[in-house]
Formats: C-alpha cells, sequence, structure tokens
C-alpha cells in the first residue's frame, strides 16, 4: 500500500503544482481547468481505492479474534463505524 499511495501521492502533487501554476502565470483557461481536476479526482479516487483495499486485505490475514480486536481499534465495535475524512470504512 505504501508504495502505491506513495506513488499516487506524488502524481497528485504534480498535477496540484500544474495546476497552481496555470493560475499564478495568468495561463489558466477553463479546459485545462477540466482537465486537471479530472485528472487529480482521478487520483484522489484511485488513492481511497488503494488505502481501503488495504483494509480488506488486512481482514483476509487476520482471526475472527483478530477481526474483533481490529474492528474495535477502527472504532466498529457498537456499530457506529470509524470516521477517516469525513467517511466511514
Amino acid at each position: 500500500m505504501r508504495e502505491a499511495a506513495s506513488a499516487i501521492g506524488a502524481e497528485t502533487i504534480d498535477r496540484e503544482t500544474e495546476l497552481d501554476r496555470q493560475f499564478a502565470e495568468g495561463k489558466a483557461e477553463p479546459a485545462t481547468v477540466a482537465r486537471l481536476t479530472a485528472a487529480i479526482g482521478a487520483l484522489q479516487a484511485e488513492l481511497r481505492a488503494v488505502h481501503l483495499n488495504a483494509h480488506i486485505a488486512q481482514r483476509a490475514l487476520l482471526s475472527t479474534e483478530q477481526i474483533a480486536h481490529y474492528d474495535m481499534l477502527r472504532g466498529y465495535a457498537g456499530g457506529g463505524g470509524a470516521t477517516h475524512d469525513g467517511h466511514r470504512h
């Protein structure tokens, strides 16, 4: 997960930097903004999927007792569910 997340994060920063540069240089145009924000959104979605899939992979390695403890640590015990950046998972 760390390698995939790092690569996606670096690409996201590159696109964000490119978008900032367009505005700083006064060259931002609607088509460029649309292209870059779409790319940034896709990268953010990919990063979220990597993160959530790591949780799925982790659970596959655990015993029933370990899963119960993992769920408690993640805040899932009691049905409340954990949140991360405003999202439940």
